[in-house]
């Protein structure tokens, strides 16, 4: 989805960030049915996306498109990992 990673490797198993200055975002979203109404969960856990994006404005908007216009609950910026 997001074309090949561009990602150089410094050490095995270590990554530098992506030049593009996209960040990882983690979205939490309440499924809606096809008339647009909640859909009941009783695992009460809540279905999630990732996407990547420049702010945390952007991820919201994605993830939005990405799970056809679902209510996101919530956005977390996944860090990355320590040099």
């Amino acid at each position: 989805m997001y074309g090949a990673p561009n990602l150089a490797t410094v050490r095995p198993g270590r990554v530098r960030a992506r030049a593009d200055g996209l960040r990882s975002y983690l979205c939490i979203y309440h499924p809606i049915d096809r008339d647009g109404l909640p859909v009941a969960n009783e695992s009460n856990h809540l279905p999630s996306v990732r996407v990547r994006a420049r702010s945390n404005e952007e991820a919201h908007r994605k993830a939005y498109k990405q799970t056809g216009n679902c209510p996101i609950a919530e956005v977390q910026r996944l860090e990355e990992r320590a040099s």
